[in-house]
């Protein structure tokens, strides 16, 4: 694939993003609300991390930017998580614990390290915070949060969300799982967030782990949400996997128009695919050969709404 065509793919998602915030601000609109929606996972952080430089060109986002850690959801299907191929294949090399385990010596909410994948025994050889080393059994152990340990930029102005119950259940300052918000300060400590409950925290690097940007989300995520204009970001292999329910929620989310941002060689199967029914199977990460062309943008009308499908709960964090 031409990685100069795909990053044009994100860019011109940022672009079309600044134009619709700056056009939304000169109709007085205070807190615009523009949603990016992508079918993968890699489609939607290729997209916030192109928004964001969009962004701080406009002087949106201020201050240094400061480097997090960041447990990032494979988004595997429950049988997947239980078999160690699958997860060595997504490059899952992190679990946090979701309850005791005293067979194992794990505390809820250990962090742990993969060092090995046994394919054959199906088993994870992992490190613990204290240093020692354990195999499990993911088909026999099954409270665990699984992710792949990145990194994230955060300066003040950058939109976030929870990818996890950040809190135990009864915590006052429990901060749900995709509750979204905006970075008001940042160091090299933490973050503060003001939260679109009006409540503000300050959260640990540790608690940012289970915190990401929020420009772009798949579809999934994207559920619920209104948002003044919406952009379709369809990349080739977004177009693949796109099924009658992602298209429903792409087009349906804003309260004036949405655009879709894809390319030549995407465009055709995107609407093949359009009408099709879900499939029982993740459509994230998926690895592809294709080829893109030039970048095309189309307006969409609106599709009537109907109801909201649940999406896949996330994990129960008290830290």
């Amino acid at each position: 694939m031409d990685t100069s065509l795909t990053n044009d793919l994100y860019r011109t998602t940022a672009e079309r993003y600044v134009a619709n915030r700056a056009q939304l601000l000169s109709e007085g609109v205070v807190e615009p609300r523009i949603g990016v929606v992508t079918i993968t996972n890699e489609d939607r952080k290729e997209a916030n991390k192109e928004i964001r430089v969009a962004l701080r060109e406009e002087g949106v986002l201020t201050g240094r930017d400061h480097l997090k850690q960041h447990l990032d959801d494979p988004k595997l299907t429950e049988q997947q998580y239980q078999f160690v191929p699958a997860l060595a294949r997504e490059k899952v090399d992190h679990l946090t614990a979701l309850r005791d385990y005293k067979s194992l010596g794990i505390e809820r909410e250990e962090l742990l390290k993969v060092v090995d994948y046994d394919l054959n025994r199906n088993r994870l050889v992992l490190v613990r915070e204290n240093g020692k080393t354990l195999e499990l059994d993911p088909a026999k152990h099954t409270k665990f949060s699984f992710a792949r340990m990145e990194s994230r930029d955060y300066a003040v102005g950058d939109q976030v969300e929870a990818r996890a119950n950040i809190g135990r259940l009864n915590d006052p300052e429990r901060i749900a799982n995709g509750t979204r918000g905006v970075v008001i300060a940042v160091d090299d400590n933490g973050a503060q967030v003001r939260w679109q409950d009006g409540r503000q925290t300050q959260m640990s690097n540790k608690q940012m782990r289970y915190v990401d940007h929020a420009y772009a989300h798949t579809s999934h995520k994207e559920q619920g949400v209104t948002n003044h204009r919406e952009i379709f970001l369809v990349s080739p292999t977004g177009a693949q996997w796109l099924n009658r329910e992602a298209s429903y929620v792409a087009a349906s989310r804003a309260k004036q128009n949405t655009e879709i941002v894809t390319t030549e060689g995407a465009y055709k199967k995107m609407l093949e695919n359009a009408g099709r029914e879900p499939e029982k199977t993740t459509a994230i990460d998926i690895a592809n050969n294709l080829s893109l062309d030039r970048v095309r943008i189309e307006e969409r009308v609106q599709a009537p709404a109907r109801e909201q499908q649940r999406e896949r709960p996330g994990p129960e964090l008290g830290l």
